[in-house]
């Protein structure tokens, strides 16, 4: 058996130049438009310097001791 999860994946670079990872596991993708809007947003606000993001299927296989990729 094989089951699907959507991982939605955020990498922030701050103004004090760190980093932060954020990921979700998620029912759908955000819409693209809105979320890169507020981000955008954000970075003309000189809240952050730059931010990165992208959203991916990841098929798990289901074995008799727990899943794998």
């Amino acid at each position: 058996m094989v089951k699907v999860i959507i991982v939605f994946l955020v990498v922030v670079l701050h103004n004090d130049d760190t980093v932060k990872i954020n990921s979700k596991i998620v029912d759908v993708c955000p819409n693209q438009l809105r979320f890169t809007t507020t981000m955008n947003q954000k970075i003309l606000d000189k809240k952050i310097q730059h931010w990165e993001a992208t959203c991916f299927n990841v098929r798990m296989k289901k074995r008799n001791k727990g899943m794998t990729l």
